[in-house]
């Protein structure tokens, strides 16, 4: 959570996040967080034959 008034991130929420994805009635979700540059990281999980796959748009 953010403080509703601010205007930019108080630390960068991508770095050493922790994802944790509840896919019981979907069969995928996104999410997008916004770095202290302005920058943003989605966030990919799907369910697949294999499991869930975890995706996000940054090369980490």
């Amino acid at each position: 959570m953010t403080n509703p008034e601010a205007t930019s991130p108080e630390y960068d929420y991508a770095e050493d996040v922790q994802v944790r994805a509840f896919l019981d009635d979907v069969h995928e979700a996104s999410a997008t967080v916004t770095r202290l540059d302005g920058s943003t990281v989605e966030f990919r999980t799907r369910r697949t034959d294999d499991g869930v796959e975890l995706t996000r748009s940054d090369t980490r």
